[in-house]
Formats: structure tokens, C-alpha cells, sequence
């Protein structure tokens, strides 16, 4: 016998992260997204996010204009990440672990957070 989940109910466990950030199953109206700074935690409402733009090149940059701010996201592989945020499905976004590199999914380099 198997339990199943109530189909209208929402998952009791969250869903993994990811070593990038953390991605919600569906998307979430009225939430919010963080940034993590390492030595900080920023979390924006959604509906402050107002534009973002990805610059394709060898070195990829994701610039997000978020309140009054400039977050600009550095790495390579960064469309899974632009997809989630366009997708309102982005809740969290990190610094891959150094350890990361090769692989199939994005790589945070650095995140910073200015003033526009």
C-alpha cells in the first residue's frame, strides 16, 4: 500500500534545493525572492522585481532590477535560473559551492546588490 498525496493539498516536504538556490514546484503569487550574500540574506517581494535582463557571453550575467536595487548575478549556464524567475517559481538564489564546477545546471559566481 502507498500513501498518496491529496492532489489539491500542498506537499508536506519542501522540495530539494538546489546547490544554485531553491526553485518552487509551481509558481507562487504574492511571494517573495532571496538573495544570498554570505554574509547576508536580501529578500525582495516579487512584485518588486520589475525587469531583469541576461547578457550571454563566456561569463554570463543576469542583471535583475529589484525596489530601489541592481542585483547582478554572475556565472554561466544562468537560463534555468531566468527561466525560474520568469516562471515566478525563483524563491531562493546563492553562490554555488566552490567545489562545483563542471556539470548540466547553472553556476552562481557572484551575486552583489546595489543601488540603481
Amino acid at each position: 500500500m502507498s500513501i498518496h498525496q491529496h492532489p489539491t493539498k500542498q506537499p508536506l516536504a519542501r522540495s530539494p534545493s538546489l546547490p544554485w538556490g531553491e526553485v518552487a514546484p509551481e509558481p507562487q503569487s504574492g511571494g517573495f525572492v532571496r538573495f544570498a550574500l554570505g554574509d547576508r540574506m536580501v529578500t525582495y517581494a516579487a512584485s518588486d522585481l520589475r525587469r531583469w535582463e541576461h547578457v550571454l557571453s563566456e561569463s554570463e550575467v543576469l542583471l535583475i532590477s529589484a525596489g530601489g536595487d541592481l542585483v547582478k548575478v554572475e556565472g554561466v549556464r544562468l537560463a534555468e535560473v531566468r527561466v525560474a524567475l520568469e516562471n515566478g517559481r525563483l524563491r531562493e538564489l546563492r553562490q554555488s559551492p566552490r567545489k562545483l564546477g563542471l556539470g548540466d545546471g547553472p553556476l552562481v559566481r557572484r551575486i552583489t546588490i546595489n543601488p540603481a
